[in-house]
């Protein structure tokens, strides 16, 4: 959150000030008329609507709905962590970002558990949202403020142990660098959008649009095409590397150089149709958008084969003293630099969900499929049990097949009260209990209050 400024919170006070100017403008309705009439309202009614959400609820504005009976404000403050890969352990990955050592042990106990083809992705989001709804209009206006970070990578298993052990071992072999990529991405993101309710005798259709403005803060993209490869010939006489590849960077500068450059847009849509209490469905299409980066882009891009035959030390102390071009030797492996402008385009997530209150609404089911367009990524499916132990604590069990790590096994606890609700939760069990072995994570926390 430290690249939010003071500004941009002013922006968003702004936002609702200007709101609350069109509520004052918008006649009361009788009370007969609201969404749910106190005479009818229940408390699992209420919760039906606040917590029959998908995974990513945490992210998600237009499944979060105010809770209570005239209460047209509210603000969530929310923070999501996902992470998953069905080889890479989240101790490689803590390491690799945080510029960690690698002990022999560790080493060899991420060689053990790697696949021969890894994928990798992450996402944070940590931020508010307001939204203030209009009973006379049936429609909910949302802004919000938000600090992302998006990472994906696809790695072999060759490379890992390449990197890690040296090329010795690779005597006479080819190195399969084919579809290494990796992506990483900080970014700022202003939102707002509206959530419109269409009513009929038999259910609610809603549909609900985000329009956001993101400010680039920092991207590294690394993309190599099939055919590339690294040989080491017999005794190590030479290395042939063939590539075709392309690495992108744009970093941030100073506070003025931020402003000004590294822009882009996403949207987010929603459709959704609740049939008169009894079960509701979801379609939901997340962070749909590109970045275009234009300040002081470097490249390096091209195909090239490339024969590098070692160099020959008549002293072996120049290495120490600096009369050894080293910068010299890796340019004449990589492609040639570039200062192009170049875009990037998020990986979006599309979701399904379907809701069904049982038990006389002490228990609410969903079931949902998500997708992303990430290589050698599955489709994920979970079943998600939301149980009340009372109207106003319900406790949530879910189980999930697919992404990258494939088994998931989830767990929230949530409070609610007539003004204020809370809501923290993981969707990976097993990787939040022992994180640095495991190698998926995740936890989300959401506090919301409705005035």
């Amino acid at each position: 959150m430290k690249f939010i400024t003071q500004r941009h919170i002013y922006l968003l006070i702004t936002l609702i000030a200007g709101i609350q100017i069109l509520r004052a403008q918008d006649s009361i309705i009788e009370q007969d008329t609201v969404i749910v009439s106190a005479s009818k309202f229940t408390f699992s009614d209420q919760l039906f609507y606040l917590y029959a959400h998908s995974d990513n609820s945490a992210r998600n504005a237009f499944l979060d709905n105010s809770p209570g009976i005239g209460l047209n404000n509210r603000i969530i403050l929310s923070g999501s962590l996902e992470g998953n890969s069905n080889g890479i352990a989240n101790k490689f990955v803590l390491n690799f970002l945080f510029k960690g050592n690698f002990d022999n042990n560790q080493k060899d106990k991420i060689f053990k558990q790697i696949k021969d083809q890894n994928g990798y992705e992450d996402n944070v989001k940590a931020g508010v949202y307001y939204k203030h709804y209009f009973p006379k209009k049936d429609i909910s206006i949302i802004a919000g403020v938000h600090f992302r970070t998006m990472r994906t990578a696809f790695i072999k298993k060759q490379m890992y142990e390449a990197v890690f052990y040296g090329n010795a071992r690779f005597e006479d072999q080819k190195i399969d660098l084919g579809r290494l990529s990796f992506q990483n991405m900080l970014y700022n993101q202003f939102s707002i959008g509206f959530q419109k309710n269409f009513r009929s005798e038999k259910g609610v259709f809603s549909f609900g649009a985000i329009a956001s403005f993101l400010h680039g803060l920092n991207h590294q993209g690394l993309y190599v095409q099939d055919g590339s490869y690294l040989y080491t010939a017999p005794d190590g006489e030479y290395i042939d590397f063939v590539h075709d590849m392309r690495f992108d960077q744009s970093r941030f500068g100073n506070k003025r150089e931020r402003e000004k450059v590294d822009v882009g847009m996403s949207a987010d849509i929603n459709f959704k149709y609740t049939r008169s209490n009894k079960w509701s469905i979801s379609l939901t299409l997340e962070d749909f958008g590109v970045i275009n980066w234009r300040k002081e882009p470097k490249n390096f891009y091209g195909k090239d084969s490339v024969r590098f035959n070692g160099v020959y030390f008549e002293d072996i102390t120049n290495i120490a003293t600096g009369s050894i071009d080293l910068n010299g030797i890796t340019d004449s492996l990589l492609p040639a630099r570039h200062d192009d402008k170049y875009q990037t385009f998020l990986p979006f997530t599309a979701s399904l969900v379907f809701s069904k209150p049982l038990l006389r609404n002490k228990l609410v089911l969903n079931a949902g499929i998500q997708y992303k367009p990430l290589y050698k990524y599955y489709a994920y499916g979970f079943i998600k049990a939301n149980y009340f132990i009372k109207p106003s604590l319900p406790v949530s069990l879910s189980v999930g097949y697919g992404g990258y790590t494939k088994f998931n096994l989830g767990f929230e606890v949530a409070k609610h009260w007539r003004h204020f609700d809370v809501a923290i939760g993981t969707n990976n069990i097993i990787g939040t209990v022992a994180p640095l072995n495991y190698t998926g994570l995740s936890a989300y926390f959401k506090a919301g209050f409705s005035f």
